[in-house]
């Protein structure tokens, strides 16, 4: 028998931008890189001093934050995500699980050494369930399996 063929696809943004989590996100690491120049100051440790200049560079910097168009798109050979092509044997299942403000799929990666990966679901351009079922034929569906640093992370930038 032919396995069957599909595509399901759609575009989203990675992080939805918002007031709180910018806020936080500034709060954050102002204070870690206000604590570094503190520190450089206090110290003459001018190491201490380029750590946290830079960070206020990388972390202040719009380019750094602002949230960026991607494209998804799950066939029956694996997931794309911006191009990037990952197939079904790296990992070893999936679990959909909700933020305050959207869905995610995060997907459960083969290696422990490696991070999972979680995905914006986009309810106006594909089901949920639909994407249960499809994740279903290829993947086991686990409950409870995502982090909770990475559940608090899409808490604060959905």
């Amino acid at each position: 028998m032919e396995e069957e063929k599909f595509e399901l696809k759609w575009v989203t943004y990675n992080f939805i931008s918002h007031p709180f989590g910018d806020l936080l996100w500034h709060l954050i690491t102002g204070f870690f890189a206000g604590a570094f120049i503190l520190y450089a100051i206090l110290t003459s440790d001018y190491w201490a001093l380029i750590v946290g200049i830079f960070s206020f560079i990388f972390f202040f910097h719009p380019l750094f934050y602002e949230p960026k168009l991607m494209e998804i798109k799950i066939t029956n050979e694996g997931i794309t995500l911006d191009g990037k092509f990952y197939k079904w044997s790296e990992f070893d299942g999936f679990e959909i699980f909700s933020s305050p403000l959207r869905d995610y799929i995060y997907l459960v990666p083969h290696s422990r050494l490696r991070m999972g990966i979680d995905i914006p679901i986009e309810d106006f351009f594909v089901d949920k369930e639909e994407v249960r079922k499809k994740l279903n034929i290829y993947l086991d569906e686990y409950k409870n399996i995502v982090p909770p640093l990475h559940q608090f992370f899409r808490t604060i930038f959905p």
